[in-house]
């Protein structure tokens, strides 16, 4: 028998595509930073966030385990693809991977190992023999035409191709990726999803669980829904996820149907919404194209400050620009989509906003459109200035008219007084807090002096205390891993102040864990709410925490361990975060105070008033790769022990802050010096008063 002749490795078209492709990553991310990765000196970039380079990692790993998954299953092909490997050896290989069930194709980085990944990907895609699932599969940017070849604007590699069913004469294939986070995000509805294991994605079960499915997840996934789809090998519009949802070693897939309308309120599926991304990407690409030829094409691109800015290796580029610029996304509480809708109406900097009319904003926060259309009319009505302010209003609308006589605009002259520049703001966008954001930073910035204001119409900000007061904080990862608690508690006798540190925590990821945790945290705080009754009477018990998540995870757990020992029902959960022990303190410090900082986390406001973490680098996000470290079984006891040690450190640091945070505010409401209370927000407006409000 001789050997089957060497196949002809297709190597696509000798130039590279007029306009840059868009990867899988580019509709889900800033495009700000897909224009300066195309345009600018590199050298201008920062050195990669060390939590992205760990995240990263932990990426490629939780990646490697799936690929180790196969390979020990015993039903695995591998196809090698590097530069050395011969046409011969690799014609042989794909050969023999169609006689299993799962191909594994391994490549480096050379020009011809993509090469032979791309040919191995489609030739068993098109011709798939036994093969069920493709392991990281290369699917080509081009196709080949009667006139050449095709370029299809993409570049991608899904980490897993799964076989589906054969329709219009060919075989069709969904995308599959794995992913070190959760695939539901469990902040949304409790819903079925189908999931089903890696090795045998057709054997689906239900799933009960909070979604929703992670959007740029969603996104990425008909990212690769399209490129098959170039190629004609689109399967029924599904895709997968393998995320940490089971375990890291659990290896299933959680499937989303990308047609669905999870998105955007339910008005948009995942598909319409990359559609919109990608064309915007796709736009960029173009324009950037354009740049590199010499031609000359202003940005269509320009940057906002968000949340992922502060692990973007442009981020001090691009704040350099903000603040030069004054832009309004450095605001705290100014998201994107406010920004560019008060940029539309013709303020894009802090000092702009700053010097907006508040009476006028008051109206619009009630939802008034085209307020200044409604001026307009008015100050074109002079002779009757007088006249009832219905008078200025076409047609019959009350619900404008009470609003506008709840604000004390009962006439005709005094709607025509409003101010038109502040009129033509977007109506419903919480205007006054923005603007009062505006004054105070501004203020701070021409006084060179950060000052906290009370927000508008706060007269005092009450903090409630008891004499035993407990800071909680807990962290999760794929688990609810630690519930961490700063105590502090007066001796009746003595006086003295005393203070201690309890953290209920494990390094096991287990339910079982997670369950005796939770219990020994309950009973820790029915422990001490006892102890405070008895010594010192009802309502003398206080659990601060900051943001509702502490709520969130309470309920998910007494529903998720109901019946384990001692894990409190439902019931007495909601009981007891609706009594007057559980205190929030988001709302008291952020509502009722309007502060100089650049948003309201709790490392911000804490840094305000001067408290200080250990750790060099205290994160969230950070203490979620500690943790991966802090409980890898692949570490050594020493080495697991340290980062156990800095996470713990981090979580006592963290509760620390919010006690720090509950002292300054309650000093300043004990005073009785009315100088050193903290002045009102109001206080700010003959400062920013506009002069030329129209006076009819």
């Amino acid at each position: 028998m001789t050997d089957k002749k060497p196949v002809k490795i297709e190597v696509g078209p000798r130039s590279k595509p007029v306009v840059p492709l868009v990867s899988s990553y580019r509709p889900k991310q800033c495009l700000e930073r897909f224009w300066l990765d195309l345009v600018e000196d590199k050298s201008l970039r920062n050195e990669e966030d060390p939590f992205m380079v760990e995240l990263a990692k932990l990426g490629n790993a939780h990646e490697a385990r799936g690929q180790e998954h196969l390979e020990q299953g015993g039903q695995a092909a591998r196809i090698e693809c590097f530069e050395k490997t011969t046409t011969a050896k690799f014609t042989k290989m794909v050969d023999e991977a169609r006689l299993s069930k799962h191909a594994i194709i391994v490549s480096d980085e050379s020009g011809r190992g993509e090469q032979l990944a791309q040919h191995a990907t489609h030739a068993l895609c098109e011709n798939p023999g036994e093969v069920s699932l493709i392991w990281n599969a290369h699917l080509r940017p081009w196709r080949k035409t009667a006139n050449g070849y095709e370029w299809g604007g993409r570049s991608g590699k899904p980490d897993a191709l799964v076989r589906d069913k054969i329709r219009g004469g060919a075989q069709r294939w969904n995308p599959v990726d794995y992913k070190a986070h959760r695939a539901l995000e469990k902040t949304g509805k409790v819903r079925t999803w189908k999931t089903s294991p890696l090795t045998d994605h057709r054997s689906t079960s239900d799933h009960t669980a909070a979604g929703p499915f992670k959007e740029s997840d969603a996104m990425q996934l008909a990212h690769y829904v399209e490129m098959l789809t170039f190629h004609g090998l689109e399967g029924n519009g599904t895709g997968g996820i393998v995320g940490v949802d089971f375990g890291q070693d659990a290896h299933t897939i959680v499937w989303v149907d990308l047609n669905e309308k999870l998105y955007d309120r339910g008005r948009k599926s995942a598909m319409e919404l990359y559609a919109e991304k990608y064309a915007e990407a796709r736009a960029v690409a173009e324009c950037g194209s354009k740049r590199r030829k010499g031609e000359e094409v202003s940005a269509i691109t320009r940057p906002e400050w968000k949340s992922e800015c502060k692990t973007c290796v442009w981020r001090e580029h691009c704040q350099e620009r903000l603040i030069e610029s004054d832009d309004t996304t450095l605001l705290a509480g100014v998201t994107v989509k406010v920004a560019r809708a008060l940029r539309e109406c013709g303020v894009d900097t802090v000092a702009k906003l700053a010097r907006l009319d508040i009476a006028t904003a008051q109206i619009l926060d009630h939802k008034v459109e085209e307020l200044d259309v409604l001026v307009a009319d008015a100050r074109s009505m002079r002779q009757y200035a007088n006249s009832p302010v219905g008078a200025a209003i076409s047609g019959p609308d009350a619900k404008v008219e009470d609003v506008l006589v709840k604000h004390n605009v009962t006439t005709v002259g005094a709607l025509a007084a409003l101010d038109l520049e502040t009129a033509k703001m977007p109506a419903g966008v919480n205007l006054v807090a923005h603007i009062d954001q505006a004054r105070v930073v501004d203020y701070a910035r021409r006084k060179k002096m950060a000052h906290i204001f009370r927000a508008r119409g706060v007269h005092a900000v009450s903090i409630p205390r008891g004499n035993v007061e407990i800071h909680t904080d807990m962290e999760e990862d794929g688990i609810i891993y630690c519930w961490g608690n700063y105590l502090s508690w007066r001796n009746p006798s003595t006086g003295k102040l005393r203070t201690s540190y309890h953290a209920f925590v494990t390094f096991e990821r287990t339910d079982a864990e997670e369950a005796r945790v939770f219990a020994e945290y309950w009973a820790f705080l029915q422990e001490w709410q006892n102890k405070a009754a008895e010594k010192f009477g009802v309502d003398t018990f206080k659990v601060f925490h900051y943001t509702q998540a502490e709520d969130r995870c309470m309920r998910h757990l007494a529903k998720k361990h109901a019946g384990a020992a001692g894990v409190p029902s439902i019931e007495e959960v909601d009981a007891f975060l609706a009594s007057e022990a559980w205190v929030d303190l988001y709302p008291i410090l952020t509502k009722s105070l309007v502060w100089p900082t650049d948003d309201h986390s709790l490392k911000s406001l804490a840094k305000y008033v001067r408290f200080m973490w250990r750790d060099t680098d205290p994160s969230g996000a950070n203490s979620t790769l500690w943790y991966q470290k802090a409980s890898d079984p692949n570490l050594s006891d020493d080495e697991r022990k340290i980062w156990q040690t800095r996470l713990l450190q981090y979580n006592e640091d963290d509760v620390q802050a919010t006690a720090a945070l509950v002292d300054f505010v309650d000093r300043f409401t004990k005073v009785y010096d009315m100088t050193k209370k903290l002045p009102p927000v109001e206080d700010l407006e003959p400062r920013y008063r506009r002069g030329a409000l129209t006076k009819v």
